[in-house]
């Protein structure tokens, strides 16, 4: 699945996986969910719905919570 380029954004990790992540439209007053995709993978997801309201999605932010997923599992 590929994202719309509106509001989506690429990052590498260091060990050469590349992700795809999308802010929904309505991020900023509605919808708060963050969806991350590898590139090449077939169907899984990563959703992020983060529960402050101070939340601000960034290249660090998305890289430590892909970390943080392969960690858990």
């Amino acid at each position: 699945m590929t994202f719309t380029k509106k509001h989506s954004h690429t990052i590498s990790l260091r060990n050469g996986q590349t992700f795809d992540w999308h802010l929904k439209k309505d991020w900023d007053y509605k919808i708060r969910w963050v969806v991350i995709a590898e590139q090449r993978s077939q169907g899984q997801f990563l959703l992020i719905n983060p529960s402050a309201r101070d939340f601000l999605p960034g290249q660090a932010t998305i890289r430590n919570a892909i970390r943080a997923a392969f960690r858990l599992g």
